[in-house]
């Protein structure tokens, strides 16, 4: 370098930061993603005013309208020097998966802690308006690319890598859930046994305790050498999850994971899963070696991102659940616009897609503390989730179920439905006794289901329904002879008794629309009690020849 070009450079006296390029790079940002307009003219605010950087002006000679660049932006009553912004935006971006702390800054630029600290807070301001953009470019590009294609049956065996092709391949999305600081033995009330099974059993405290969340639960959806999106959930419920794939992955794309997003089959025709513990047929091992990928379907790049983002988060000593999503809104902006661009982010401006962009702004001075709450979560109760738990088993409140609940003909109807919701909201119950009755439900929901979808014949089969849905026939009649009991269903027992095999051939027929929350576990008292009242509901036809048989 000649020795005339070295006066062309300013640097800082302490640290030896080019500053005149970071003021210049922080000035560009602001112009091309937070532009200013011109009331009256109607015209984007270029032109700036001398010896007052911060100000911008309009460029009509008869309008003398003039505004704060860093106004209602992420740098809005910014008291550093400018440049400091840009200089950490850009080090944070080519330093990542590193990131930059607060302590970090604060050394490097020679500033208090709590400075630091706001300015990393408005880098977080900034990543998350810029996360939603690119969260709908995302959202574009795959409904564009995945329009017409189609994926192989998982009945015919056949692979997908080889199918799709390598580049459509490598942009199908994988989503997936972790933990960031786990609760570990606050969650089981501070043994270091017994402890409770699941991801959100690892974030909350025990109740015992208080319950408060204390871990992260974090959702991911990534693409190979692409955008990744990295939310904060308080649950793996599909009214959680699902929310946010319907945001982000469209209906056309294919989408991988592992087997926990059972509520996805049917919604999203090309969702592919791969069941991590597939077992072995060989005896001698006890897992399969294809329970990670098996027809080039897996959640390998979901999984991957993960383990980049805890990583990551090592160089924190520990994040409060409230502020969780805006430091992984931070991280998910680096990683994605390395793939995405800048430039791509400036032509989605000029296209109306970025939405944090007004041109009326209220006179308000708490606009980053209004946009820091507007991204911060908020963890969820234990009333919030105990109420939560209790929403989908009871009956009062459900405005389906009401028209059964108020109906005062069907009075041991309506007395079994109130016992069902005295059970759910008693805390005294055991945890184990409500286990088995979330089993005992979940297969009379499927039981109903499988008989509703044959609701245009009068009169069902039981013995197919059971066989076809796979259900245990043991379960199912309990459920079943519960229901005629309580004139949900009327049953006609066929009975052939020209058969070795004797058993029950019942006909079932739905007397209700939607079906009632109820308790089907009983004692074995109640049960060989239940087995004679049963019989006066049960209408016994003797018959030859076995039911569905040809003659």
């Amino acid at each position: 370098m000649e020795a005339e070009t070295f006066k062309d450079y300013k640097y800082k006296s302490a640290s030896g930061i080019h500053t005149e390029k970071f003021q210049k790079l922080t000035y560009k940002i602001l112009y091309d993603l937070y532009p200013k307009y011109c009331p009256k003219c109607n015209v984007i605010l270029s032109k700036g005013v001398k010896n007052r950087p911060d100000l911008v002006r309009c460029g009509n000679k008869n309008c003398h309208h003039q505004v704060s660049r860093l106004s209602y932006t992420p740098l809005h009553h910014f008291k550093l020097p400018i440049w400091m912004f840009g200089y950490i935006l850009e080090e944070s971006i080519l330093q990542f998966p590193k990131v930059i702390t607060s302590v970090e800054i604060s050394k490097r630029l020679s500033i208090s802690y709590k400075s630091a600290r706001l300015l990393k807070q408005r880098l977080q301001v900034f990543s998350s308006h810029q996360v939603e953009v690119l969260r709908k470019l995302y959202y574009n590009d795959l409904k564009d690319t995945f329009k017409d294609v189609t994926l192989p049956k998982v009945e015919d065996g056949k692979d997908v890598k080889k199918h799709l092709g390598k580049k459509l391949y490598r942009k199908i999305p994988h989503t997936d859930t972790a933990v960031l600081y786990s609760a570990s033995q606050r969650s089981n009330q501070h043994r270091k046994r017994f402890r409770h099974g699941g991801l959100t059993a690892s974030i909350y405290q025990s109740d015992s305790v208080g319950g408060r969340q204390v871990g992260i639960l974090v959702s991911t959806i990534a693409t190979q050498n692409g955008c990744v999106f990295f939310d904060s959930v308080p649950d793996q419920k599909a009214n959680t999850l699902g929310t946010l794939l319907r945001k982000t992955v469209p209906y056309e794309s294919p989408l991988f994971s592992d087997e926990g997003y059972p509520w996805l089959w049917g919604i999203y025709k090309k969702h592919r899963t791969v069941n991590h513990q597939a077992h072995s047929k060989d005896k001698r091992y006890k897992f399969a070696k294809n329970r990670w990928s098996k027809f080039s379907i897996h959640n390998q790049v979901a999984e991957g991102n993960q383990r980049l983002l805890k990583s990551a988060f090592s160089a924190y000593c520990y994040i409060k659940p409230t502020y969780s999503q805006l430091y992984l809104n931070e991280l998910s902006f680096y990683k994605s616009i390395k793939a995405v661009g800048m430039d791509r982010l400036v032509t989605a401006q000029r296209e109306g897609v970025v939405p944090n962009v007004s041109r009326i702004y209220p006179l308000n001075n708490s606009y980053l503390k209004d946009q820091i709450s507007k991204y911060c979560y908020h963890p969820l109760t234990l009333e919030e989730r105990n109420r939560q738990k209790t929403a989908s088993v009871l009956n009062q409140g459900n405005p389906i179920l009401e028209s059964i609940y108020q109906n005062r003909k069907m009075l041991n109807l309506h007395i079994e439905m109130k016992r069902n919701d005295h059970f759910w909201k008693n805390p005294e119950i055991k945890y184990y006794i409500k286990l088995k009755e979330k089993y005992y439900g979940s297969i009379a929901k499927n039981l109903w289901n499988a008989l509703s979808e044959t609701k245009s014949k009068k009169w069902i089969n039981f013995n197919k329904t059971v066989l076809s849905a796979k259900l245990p026939k043991r379960t199912s009649l309990r459920i079943v002879r519960r229901w005629a009991e309580l004139k949900i269903v009327s049953l006609e027992d066929y009975q052939n008794y020209n058969t070795e095999r004797q058993g029950y051939e019942y006909l079932i027929k739905l007397n209700v629309e939607n079906l009632p929350k109820l308790l089907y576990h009983q004692t074995r008292l109640e049960f060989e009690g239940g087995q004679n009242k049963i019989r006066k509901y049960i209408k016994t036809k003797k018959r030859r020849k076995h039911y569905g048989r040809k003659e």
